[in-house]
């Protein structure tokens, strides 16, 4: 319930061109727009498997569901541009092995970020960002067999489960303020840098996460940190939508790519590591094509280094034939 408050308190109160040939020209007019616009998506993703008898493959069901959310609101008037996404993703996966629905993805990302044009030069300006990243539901870790978790280094008796946290948790939040430019801004290619100070902070509640060694019996899982980061922050990012006449104006490709880091100067728990694996790298790549109006294949890689929280990268691919619509 703790964490749950904690979240819908940070929640609640958030609820240029150029030419073809010039990476910045020499004159960009003012940004202008309507005001206030909304976007709500809502989809799911759903595939089923059965085998028996079949040679090489496990007997039973294979699932996997879940829904997924996409709201937006912005506001966009000469200098002025703001941009608000909250996107939650959720998939749930039931095989032979495990005979149970186990979550394989669960996500709640929130991100608020106001950007100033300037007036004679709008691809560039001052910005402040707010990001919120979470999961809603209880983890845990299952195994289809008992195993022996370590847990901060002492061993459990033999289970095929494992809680490691609660909803909410961690929780992790981030704050940034600098410059961005845009120098290119067309359909086919957005692209957009920042550059400033960034201050982030992760709150464990008491969490664990696996963090298992090769050439071990057991299971080594460690209980995530509490800690506050303030340094530099760099991001990069190109997003877009392409056509072919081939494929026809009713089946876009979607594409967005984009990386991050922030290069602490200051950190209040070290864990024995020196500046450089101190440093966090996010890298987020998507790739989607429509189908139908009602149907998409969406691609999605995800590569966060974050050696305070996981000694190892974490890495998560989902290629999913996602059933939705765009409300408004």
């Amino acid at each position: 319930m703790k964490r749950l408050l904690c979240a819908l308190v940070i929640l609640a109160p958030l609820c240029a061109s150029a030419q073809d040939k010039e990476l910045v020209p020499d004159k960009v007019e003012s940004k202008t727009g309507a005001g206030w616009g909304v976007t709500l998506g809502v989809g799911a993703s759903f595939s089923f498997a059965h085998s028996s008898h079949v040679v090489g493959s496990q007997d039973g069901q294979t699932w996997n569901i879940g829904p997924s959310i996409d709201f937006g609101f912005s506001y966009i008037k000469d200098a002025n541009e703001w941009r608000n996404t909250l996107a939650v993703r959720e998939i749930f996966t039931r095989t032979p092995l495990i005979d149970e629905f186990v979550k394989t993805v669960d996500t709640l990302k929130f991100e608020s970020i106001y950007l100033y044009h300037f007036k004679n030069m709008s691809w560039l300006g001052p910005f402040v960002r707010f990001q919120l990243d979470t999961s809603i539901f209880p983890t845990k870790d299952v195994r289809a067999a008992d195993v022996v978790y370590n847990v901060d280094g002492a061993d459990r008796d033999p289970t095929d489960r494992l809680d490691l946290a609660e909803s909410f948790a961690p929780l992790h939040l981030k704050q940034s303020l600098g410059l961005f430019a845009q120098p290119v801004d067309k359909p086919h290619a957005k692209v957009e840098f920042r550059a400033g100070a960034g201050a982030r902070e992760t709150m464990g509640f008491d969490a664990l996460a696996v963090n298992d060694k090769d050439g071990t019996d057991a299971i080594e899982v460690t209980s995530v940190l509490d800690f506050n980061q303030l340094g530099g922050e760099l991001f990069g990012g190109i997003s877009g939508t392409v056509t072919w006449e081939k494929l026809g104006p009713t089946r876009p490709l979607l594409y967005a790519i984009s990386i991050e880091s922030l290069l602490p100067f200051y950190s209040s728990e070290d864990a024995g590591k020196d500046f450089v694996d101190l440093i966090s790298v996010e890298f987020d790549a998507k790739l989607g094509i429509k189908l139908f109006e009602w149907m998409s294949l969406d691609y999605n890689l995800r590569v966060v280094r974050q050696l305070l929280v996981v000694d190892e990268l974490q890495i998560q691919n989902n290629l999913l034939l996602n059933f939705g619509y765009s409300l408004l």
